[in-house]
């Protein structure tokens, strides 16, 4: 009888284990809302929660799909649209409602605060609400019609692609975490990526750029920034604050032109992009990827003039690897110091001195860079 009793009682516990499961709710307050052309296909590639065994629900006009949904995510998922509008309704971190070309018009993911992750490139976009996504970390908005976008918001993006839209103006400064951006095929007259000291990958590439300051990006190892406005004096100005790539391995790569036949051709040919090379960066073409035959110019990085007989202003840190004070011996006045770590942040600074303090530092590989009357230029160390 008492088997019988734990056997009954064992069996029950699994029913209400099932039974708690099944009764599981929707979270009805967290929701991501569509809009879209009544009888067309519409299809969510995926759809993550951010929790294993999370309820969602997708509302279609009168029709209704609830299913479980985890942290690797389910789809894809079709529906015909039955109305103007599709919700989804749950906890959902991450949401790819891509390629649905005119069918998919607006997303509004006001009312989904705690959003990873939005995939909805390839789209009919003409605008998107980002301001209250705080935790978005990933953001491809690629391939839609948007003229403006805000993302001064979102402080945690780390990925974000708005390529072959129409935006004339963007303000990055507040995304100090982005570690790749791409937003070529846009309008875009000027380009601020000085606060973005994590960026590795960037493409800029078919804008209305006529310069690009990279020397507050240490980490960058890619740069496309072909089919711009850049004339060759702009071109070796963007060379000679490239980050120094010297016994990092792989070399960086700067593609500044896509084809022989392109409209700058001749501006990247009158450039010198040997200050370039002597960092470990490859200069290429887009298209191809191979290598831009040997340029022209004579400028040399540092130098306010393009006279040939100007020497390399000479620099000196002393000691490297370094325990504590590092030291700079420069032709120039050094205006700052600013120290990376191997994530893009920065770890140190100084203003106007001829030697820093890195006792505090962790050992590991550094990047110093020594802004001078001339311009900047970043040198790798070593703190024991």
């Amino acid at each position: 009888m008492k088997k019988l009793f734990t056997k009954s009682l064992f069996a029950f516990m699994l029913l209400s284990g099932s039974f708690v499961l099944n009764a599981q709710v929707v979270n009805q307050d967290r929701y991501v809302t569509i809009s879209v052309v009544k009888g067309k296909e519409i299809r969510f590639r995926q759809i993550k929660a951010e929790a294993e065994n999370t309820k969602v629900k997708i509302q279609n006009g009168a029709q209704s799909s609830e299913f479980l949904v985890g942290e690797a995510g389910v789809g894809p998922k079709s529906f015909v649209a039955e109305g103007n509008t599709i919700v989804i309704y749950g906890n959902v971190v991450s949401l790819d409602c891509s390629e649905n070309a005119n069918n998919l018009t607006a997303v509004d993911v006001t009312k989904n605060t705690q959003l990873r992750e939005l995939f909805c490139q390839k789209n009919s976009l003409t605008k998107l609400d980002l301001s209250k996504n705080k935790n978005l970390n990933l953001l491809n908005c690629g391939r839609n019609q948007l003229k403006e976008l805000n993302v001064k918001a979102n402080t945690k993006l780390i990925y974000f692609y708005c390529d072959s839209n129409k935006i004339s103006s963007l303000d990055l400064t507040k995304n100090t975490e982005l570690v790749e951006f791409a937003c070529f095929f846009n309008s875009l007259k000027s380009l601020n990526i000085t606060k973005n000291s994590k960026l590795q990958l960037l493409d800029c590439s078919a804008n209305n750029l006529t310069s690009l300051d990279v020397s507050g990006n240490p980490m960058l190892h890619r740069l496309v920034c072909a089919a711009n406005n850049f004339t060759a004096k702009s071109l070796d100005s963007i060379y000679c604050a490239l980050p120094d790539r010297k016994g990092m391995g792989a070399a960086g790569q700067i593609l500044p032109i896509y084809e022989p036949a392109s409209e700058n051709y001749a501006a990247v040919l009158a450039s010198s992009a040997k200050n370039a090379i002597n960092k470990n960066w490859k200069v290429s073409y887009l298209n191809t990827g191979l290598e831009f035959p040997e340029t022209k110019g004579k400028h040399l990085c540092g130098n306010t003039t393009d006279v040939e007989t100007l020497k390399q202003v000479s620099v000196t840190l002393y000691p490297n690897p370094v325990v504590d004070f590092l030291y700079v011996q420069s032709q120039l006045a050094v205006l700052s110091l600013d120290v990376f770590d191997m994530n893009g942040a920065r770890v140190a600074k100084s203003l106007g001195a001829d030697k820093i303090n890195l006792s505090h530092l962790s050992a590991g590989s550094y990047t110093v860079r020594l802004q001078t009357v001339n311009g900047s230029v970043s040198y790798r160390i070593v703190k024991r």
